[in-house]
This record gives C-alpha cells, sequence and structure tokens, in this order.
C-alpha cells in the first residue's frame, strides 16, 4: 500500500493530486489510482479493513481445523530441511525429491497443515497466499504450468498435489475442486513478472531500447 504526491494539471483541479497504489488490482491496470486527499483516506481505511479481514479469515480456519480434528489437534509442522520460500532452482528440486518420498508422508501432510493457516477468504486468495508462501517472486518467473520458454511445467510437480491439498485444508475453501485452484495457480503464476517491480522493470528496459534505437540528433 502506497501513496505520493502528484502536481495537478491545472489550478484549482480537485482530483489527481494524489495517488494510491494498492497491493492487489483487478483486470490488466496496476498503476496508482489518482485521487483526492479525502478519496485517499476512505481507500486507506478500506486496505486496512481488507487486512483485518485477512486475518480474521486466518483465525477462523485454524479454529475450524482444530473443531474439523475433533480430539486430535492439527500438526502444525515446517520441514526443517527447507526456508520458504523457495528461492533457488536447487532448492526447488530438492524440495520435489522430498515431497515424492513415501517416507515423508507424515511430514507431508503436516506441512499442508500449515500451509492452509495461511488462509484467504476465497479460493484465490488461499491458493495465491499458499504459493506465495512456497515460492519466491523470482523463483515463480521461472514455472508455469505448462513447459513454455524453458519454464518448469508445475502441472508436472510434486507440489501441485501439496497446494491442492493445503487449500482444501482450510475451512473455507474445504470444497475446492481441483479446477478452481489449479485456475487461479495458472493466473499466479503468469503475473509473476509482475510482481515485485518485474513490471516497472520490463517498461525501464523498453523505454532504455527506444532511446538507443532512436537516431541521434545532428
Amino acid at each position: 500500500m502506497d501513496f505520493s504526491h502528484s502536481p495537478s494539471s491545472s489550478v484549482g483541479e480537485p482530483r489527481g493530486h494524489l495517488l494510491f497504489r494498492p497491493p492487489f488490482r483487478v483486470g490488466q491496470d496496476t498503476g496508482p489510482i489518482p485521487c483526492t486527499a479525502a478519496e485517499l483516506h476512505g481507500l486507506l481505511l478500506l486496505e486496512n479493513m481488507k487486512q483485518q479481514v485477512n486475518q480474521l479469515a486466518t483465525t477462523v480456519n485454524l479454529m475450524m481445523t482444530k473443531i474439523n480434528n475433533g480430539l486430535q489437534p492439527a500438526m502444525y509442522e515446517w520441514p526443517e530441511e527447507f526456508q520458504f520460500p523457495l528461492d533457488s532452482d536447487a532448492e526447488l528440486d530438492r524440495f520435489e525429491v522430498w515431497l515424492a518420498d513415501p517416507a515423508n508422508d507424515r511430514q507431508k501432510q503436516a506441512l499442508a497443515t500449515s500451509l492452509s493457516a495461511v488462509g484467504g477468504v476465497d479460493v484465490k486468495r488461499v491458493t495465491w497466499n499458499v504459493l506465495s508462501t512456497l515460492f519466491s517472486c523470482i523463483l515463480a518467473r521461472t514455472i508455469n504450468w505448462k513447459v513454455v520458454n524453458g519454464k518448469r511445467a508445475f502441472h508436472k510437480m510434486a507440489s501441485r498435489t501439496l497446494l491442492t491439498r493445503a487449500v482444501r485444508k482450510c475451512a473455507s475453501t474445504a470444497q475446492a475442486t481441483e479446477t478452481d485452484v489449479w485456475r487461479h495457480a495458472i493466473r499466479w503464476f503468469a503475473l509473476a513478472s509482475d510482481r515485485a517491480g518485474g513490471r516497472q522493470e520490463r517498461q525501464t528496459m523498453r523505454q532504455a531500447q527506444q532511446q538507443l534505437h532512436q537516431p541521434q540528433q545532428q
């Protein structure tokens, strides 16, 4: 969440002197939102409310998991062999081998339960939250649903099964279908190049290339 000052285009213009940059946007437009001081105040309040709702959703998910497990408390356990989010191909390769080993079944169940605790208000948000916990932005840029441009195919990875299991362990998305989870996973990986400043980096590179190709003025 960010905002900055932007000078108005004309004297007395009531809008556009502030910019609001939401962390999540719907659609392809990811630019800042021009707004007045009053509108900015309202947007910040809404953003704060959204964060509180996500925190409440996580708390409810934890409580529902305990209730659904009855007398057997859920196991919240992170494997000591890994540091999440994973941030290298080598770590991801090692994690995939670990997931494929039947000897780690109990730890995999506990990991899925721990991942489900990140919560979310719907299938999309839970899926994206789990993926953000597993993979760093840099690593996510090397993964795609299918093998495209030399990227790793997520639909062939053991992490795909872990993702679906974690989403279904979340109380708010216990009835999620594989199709729903995978659809949101595809979108999450597709947008990886825009996160963490990636979109701005590409714009800067394009501008630099355009300047290089412009004929020099005599």
